[in-house]
């Protein structure tokens, strides 16, 4: 248990302290999100941000999962994917052999996939050139160390701007919302804004929350993938001889199409992304160790990726080796079955309400 700042932190760093914690009571207990200053500020306090999910979370949870992240939701964006993904290869083979600056090219390359795939926003739609721009500026603000300290000190820092830019991305979002339902029946474009519509006509969703979940979405969804891919390429340009394997593997070289997956994996782990902290409901039990109600819950993901216990063996904990998700060294997941299931926006994960609530 910490303290940081006004907020009391229980900082979680072994897999069944973790598991014990996020499944106490069926999963309900921890269930709660830390209200932030900063989140409020940029409007994240509703759908899935909630502090507290109720029956309205659990639906919209439920829809995300059959709708957006499911492997039948995966498979229809394919085609949006590879067309993206060709437009940037098109425009790096443009600048080959000379310097590029690549984060800006990937962050625009996670805007058009996301906006195309949950708006049907084109990038040359002077909407999708502003909304980037709000979206921008508030993962900035949201990401810098002030925020942070602000944010755990409880200091009301953000006004002003940051409320201005969420009035505006809230806004945009209405407008678009507003357009689609003019638009009706007669003309579907089969996105992410067509199926929220249909579920809040099947569930009764407000408009506020289905403009709150595209906030959450766009907000949260361009710089996390971009990141991501940063850290894939940096890795594979490091390591020529997993480069190649994983070209060979695309090429179907080596009749095994896991080894590029197994490369994204070990860039998660090697780069590990930060844990969505929860907030204790209730007093929990953990490993012998009380969690007041109240207290946030910070699993420490960087030390459940580095564990030489987990993932030692061949090579060195904080190497770069894909190998060791082919292998028997078996990834964290997999030493936790119980786990598996019920672990959202994963292959076999259920629709319905899961112990990971």
């Amino acid at each position: 248990m910490l303290r940081f700042g006004a907020r009391d932190v229980v900082v979680l760093s072994s897999a069944k302290a973790v598991q014990e914690a996020l499944m106490a009571e069926g999963g309900s207990s921890a269930s709660g999100r830390p209200l932030a200053a900063s989140m409020q500020a940029h409007g994240l306090c509703r759908g899935l941000s909630a502090p507290r999910p109720d029956d309205e979370w659990h639906a919209l949870r439920a829809v995300l999962l059959r709708k957006a992240f499911s492997p039948t939701a995966v498979a229809k964006t394919a085609p949006l994917l590879e067309d993206e993904a060709n437009r940037i290869v098109d425009t790096l083979r443009l600048t080959a052999g000379r310097e590029v600056t690549l984060r800006p090219r990937l962050r625009q390359f996670a805007t058009n996939l996301l906006f195309r795939w949950a708006l049907s926003l084109t990038p040359t739609d002077p909407e999708a050139a502003e909304l980037a721009q709000y979206v921008e500026d508030a993962w900035a603000e949201l990401v810098d160390p002030f925020t942070t300290v602000a944010d755990f000190v409880n200091v009301p820092v953000f006004r002003g701007q940051s409320r201005r830019r969420r009035r505006a991305i809230h806004a945009l979002l209405k407008g678009r919302v507003a357009a689609r339902r003019v638009c009706g029946c007669c003309s579907k474009h089969d996105d992410f804004l067509d199926e929220l519509l249909d579920a809040q006509m099947e569930h009764g969703f407000s408009d506020s929350l289905v403009v709150s979940t595209l906030v959450e979405l766009t907000t949260a969804g361009i710089s996390t993938v971009a990141n991501t891919l940063e850290w894939f390429m940096l890795l594979l340009a490091q390591f020529p001889r997993v480069q190649a394997k994983a070209r060979g593997d695309v090429r179907g070289e080596h009749g095994c199409s896991r080894y590029l997956d197994a490369c994204i994996q070990e860039t998660l782990r090697v780069k590990t992304p930060l844990f969505v902290p929860r907030r204790a409901l209730q007093d929990i039990n953990v490993r012998g160790f009380r969690i007041p109600a109240g207290s946030m819950i910070l699993p420490n993901s960087y030390a459940l990726a580095h564990q030489p216990k987990s993932w030692g063996g061949s090579t060195a904990v904080d190497d770069f080796d894909p190998e060791r998700f082919l292998g028997p060294e078996r990834p964290l997941l997999d030493q936790l079955p119980s786990a598996r299931p019920r672990c959202p926006f994963t292959a076999n994960s259920s629709t319905e309400a899961t112990a990971f609530k």
